[in-house]
């Protein structure tokens, strides 16, 4: 039995641009590329494209980076400092006061509507395989961020939250078709999208349990064991590799 049909799954996600498929060629060197194909459509995700979508996350504003990231390296590094100096937080975080609507809408239609559009897209290429080939695998990019929170990211939190939930939601709807909708919650992981963090690293690395932040292949190992045959009973389940930054069910 073929554990890891790689024809059968989508994984949806801004993460997963610098997760999953940077490390994908470690993790199966004779594939050239991801493929998502039936008798009507292809789907393919390769070196090219990567790049593409790289530059443009560097100018998207998403998450931490640019000037939010400075801002909240900064907020960081001076309530550590107060922290140990004077034994309370002076320095505070204003970030949802000063959040734009154009901010707040372009974060949750990156992430939240950008899950949905692709999902349903998704969903209509399992279905026109129809019979057997009709079941496969859906893999959303949440966030630890969605789970536990975070200062200064108001909007990035509140869209991967919203895409748990949509997860959870959209797997009692396609149970029915034998299709298994899952959701990755990675933690701090050591890619391009926290190049403007770099200097906080000591303090995350401190408050992570296994004592490193992550780096692509454990996020891109949770990916495939997702999409594999393993998880054929699992659905509507969010796993989250965060090194024990955050512990929950």
């Amino acid at each position: 039995m073929n554990r890891y049909p790689l024809w059968k799954y989508i994984v949806i996600g801004i993460a997963l641009v610098v997760g999953f498929f940077y490390a994908l060629p470690n993790l199966f060197p004779d594939v050239p590329a991801v493929q998502v194909s039936s008798s009507k459509s292809t789907v393919k995700i390769d070196a090219a494209l990567l790049t593409t979508v790289e530059e443009t996350l560097k100018s998207a504003g998403i998450a931490y980076r640019g000037a939010r990231a400075k801002a909240f390296v900064d907020v960081m590094k001076k309530q550590a400092e107060e922290l140990a100096t004077k034994g309370r937080i002076e320095t505070h975080c204003d970030a949802t006061q000063e959040l734009s609507d154009e901010d707040w809408d372009r974060m949750l239609h990156v992430h939240l509507y950008g899950t949905f559009y692709c999902s349903r897209e998704a969903l209509k290429i399992m279905k026109a395989q129809g019979g057997e080939l009709s079941s496969g695998k859906i893999i959303n990019m949440g966030s630890i961020m969605g789970t536990s929170g975070g200062a200064n990211a108001i909007d990035y939190c509140a869209a991967k939250a919203g895409i748990l939930g949509f997860t959870r939601a959209l797997a009692r709807e396609v149970a029915s078709r034998n299709i298994q909708v899952n959701a990755l919650a990675p933690g701090f992981v050591d890619t391009p999208l926290l190049d403007d963090m770099h200097e906080v690293y000591p303090l995350i690395a401190a408050a992570t349990p296994l004592g490193r932040l992550g780096q692509a292949d454990d996020v891109a190992w949770a990916s495939v064991y997702l999409a594999s045959s393993e998880t054929d009973w699992m659905t509507g389940q969010v796993i989250s590799p965060n090194g024990g930054w955050h512990m929950s069910q």
